[in-house]
C-alpha cells in the first residue's frame, strides 16, 4: 500500500477523495497522487465517538457501487462482502496482509510463511480493515464489538481512528494487525520468529471478525473456508 508520512512519522493513507466524495478502493489505487495538503493530519488515534452523519446512506451507496471482488484480497472476499451486507456499516479499505522475504518478492503474496531455519528477516505489510459505521444503535453495537477484536492480542492488534480518513469520511474506524511498536507504519521488518507470531495473530484476527459477523446472523462469511487460513 502506497503511503506517505508526516513530520511526526504517522502513516497517511492514499488520497481517495476528489472534490466532495469518491468511492474508496480495496486496496487503494497506487496511481492516485497525494497532495501536500494531505500531510497535515496524524493518522492513528483512539476511537472517536460516533457523530451525526446525515449523508451516511448516500455515502454508503456511492462507495459500494464501485467495489468489485477483484479489488479485495481473495482470502477475505467473503468477509468484506458480509460486512457490506450490514446496513449500519460499509468498508473503506482492507488488506489481508502480506509477507515478503528472500525468494518471495511478490508484494501481494498470500501464501503462508515457510517452515525453515534459513530465513532471518521478513517484511510484513499490514493486515487491516477500515470501515464507516452508522450513528445508530446497531452501529454503536458494532463499534463496541470491533473494539473487542483488539483484545485478542493487544500487543499486536490496534483499533482506532485514522485522522486522515475521518476528515473526509466521518465515523471511519480502522482495525489493524501490527506489532505495537510499528503501529504507525504500513510495513515492518520482523525477525522470522516474530513474523510467524504475526501470521498466527492475523489468522485469529480474521477468524474473530468472522465470528463477530456470525453473531449477527451472517454465516456465509466462512464460505470456502479461506478466512484466517
Amino acid at each position: 500500500m502506497k503511503s506517505l508520512r508526516n513530520q511526526k512519522g504517522w502513516r497517511l493513507f492514499p488520497k481517495l477523495w476528489e472534490k466532495e466524495y469518491l468511492p474508496i478502493q480495496h486496496p487503494p489505487n497506487p496511481s492516485r497522487e497525494i497532495s501536500v495538503t494531505d500531510l497535515k493530519m496524524e493518522t492513528f488515534t483512539k476511537p472517536k465517538t460516533l457523530a451525526e452523519n446525515p449523508r451516511y446512506q448516500n455515502q454508503r451507496q456511492k462507495c459500494l457501487a464501485g467495489l468489485r471482488d477483484d479489488m479485495i484480497d481473495k482470502p477475505i472476499v467473503s468477509l468484506i462482502t458480509a460486512f457490506n451486507q450490514l446496513p449500519w456499516c460499509f468498508t473503506l479499505q482492507c488488506c489481508y496482509g502480506h509477507f515478503v522475504y528472500s525468494g518471495q518478492n511478490d508484494p501481494h503474496n498470500l501464501t503462508l510463511l515457510p517452515i525453515t531455519d534459513t530465513l532471518a528477516k521478513v517484511e510484513y505489510r499490514i493486515a487491516y480493515l477500515a470501515l464507516c459505521i452508522e450513528n445508530s444503535g446497531r452501529g454503536q453495537m458494532l463499534l463496541d464489538a470491533l473494539k473487542e477484536i483488539a483484545l485478542i492480542d493487544p500487543e499486536n492488534i490496534q483499533f482506532g481512528c485514522a485522522e486522515w480518513f475521518w476528515e473526509r469520511q466521518v465515523n471511519s474506524y480502522a482495525l489493524q494487525v501490527e506489532p505495537d511498536r510499528f503501529k504507525c507504519e504500513d510495513k515492518a521488518i520482523l525477525d522470522y520468529q516474530e513474523a510467524l507470531k504475526i501470521e498466527k495473530v492475523r489468522k485469529e484476527f480474521f477468524v474473530g471478525l468472522a465470528d463477530l459477523l456470525e453473531r449477527v446472523n451472517l454465516p456465509t462469511v466462512r464460505t470456502g473456508g479461506v478466512v484466517g487460513e
